[in-house]
């Protein structure tokens, strides 16, 4: 698998996928996102390898592939502050490189060489494979660092900040605008490419991992609340929604 990883992957394009039906972009055409998930022999070493991988120790401000959270608990964490800014990473997972992957091994104490190993396991053609059971996790691993100094840069501007895999979310009570330099500053330098079309910075209200918060409220969009009305599996989502909101309200 090693010496031969072409073997062991395989192209695949499928459409990309909203409450059950496949997405239209402006033209009305079908968006598609393209895989590279591995064969069924490779996967099953990298599910193993993805197990351990969840014991290790993230910041705590990861939602996204982090056991027993999911986007909800990611948006509830703004739902209290007015101003908030929303940073979508470009090609999050291919931007990540083979030696972003062997320094997280050799940071969780593996050898240089099980490092290497366990890199050319879970990497294809020198980038995280999107498709491939291990490459969420990896992806949280490698932006570790770059959370780390984003938090500490928000940490005396009474910031809140999470990161739902490629989607970054800010917010406070007070105006932070001239505080976006600095962190898209803090982004790049670390390797991370900001998507230039989806940086947002919104007052009073604002969409985040798919839920509207803010006025120390979460809502659902109206296109989820319209699809409710007619699909039981956005219906069942509403009402976990819902339930975790009640929850965190106490």
């Amino acid at each position: 698998m090693i010496n031969n990883p072409e073997k062991y992957y395989y192209s695949k394009t499928q459409p990309k996928m909203k409450f059950g039906r496949p997405q239209l972009d402006d033209k009305g055409e079908v968006k598609l996102r393209r895989l590279t998930p591995p064969v069924t022999s490779l996967k099953i070493i990298q599910q193993e390898i993805c197990y351990h991988l969840q014991k290790a120790e993230l910041p705590n401000c990861f939602y996204g592939s982090v056991e027993e959270l999911n986007n909800i608990d990611n948006a509830l964490q703004h739902i209290h502050n007015k101003f908030f800014l929303t940073i979508d990473l470009k090609s999050f997972f291919d931007n990540i490189t083979n030696t972003q992957i062997h320094r997280v091994f050799t940071e969780k104490n593996f050898s240089w060489d099980d490092a290497r190993m366990l890199t050319k396991l879970t990497t294809y053609k020198g980038r995280l494979p999107q498709g491939a059971p291990t490459s969420p996790i990896l992806a949280n691993l490698a932006f570790a660092k770059t959370a780390q100094q984003l938090q500490a840069l928000v940490k005396r501007h009474k910031i809140t900040f999470t990161t739902f895999l490629d989607d970054l979310s800010f917010s406070s009570m007070r105006d932070f605008k001239s505080l976006v330099p600095d962190l898209l500053k803090t982004i790049r330098e670390n390797k991370f490419y900001p998507h230039h079309e989806k940086i947002h910075y919104r007052k009073n209200t604002c969409e985040i991992t798919g839920l509207i918060v803010g006025n120390g409220k979460l809502r659902l969009t109206a296109e989820t609340k319209s699809e409710a009305k007619k699909n039981q599996l956005v219906k069942a989502y509403t009402l976990r929604v819902q339930k975790q909101y009640n929850a965190y309200l106490g």
